[in-house]
């Protein structure tokens, strides 16, 4: 299985935002970061990678881990 492809960050992806729905924030953050860690190896610059920063984001304010957070906005505005 191809692991760095970026159909496969996309699919963590939306393993995240399933799973934050449902309101399992460490699973969806975990998601979140393997999707990250996919997409910075393929292309650190495309907009998926601001759409995953902005969700591991949201899932860090969900927890209370607002300076976590906070970066991780600051990163996805930068791109």
């Amino acid at each position: 299985m191809v692991t760095n492809h970026p159909d496969i960050a996309g699919i963590y992806h939306n393993l995240g935002c399933a799973q934050g729905n449902k309101g399992e924030l460490n699973e969806a953050a975990a998601s979140f970061t393997q999707a990250l860690d996919i997409r910075k190896a393929v292309d650190m610059n495309q907009p998926d990678v601001a759409r995953t920063l902005n969700s591991l984001g949201i899932v860090h304010g969900e927890k209370g881990e607002y300076t976590k957070a906070m970066n991780k906005f600051k990163q996805a505005l930068e791109i």
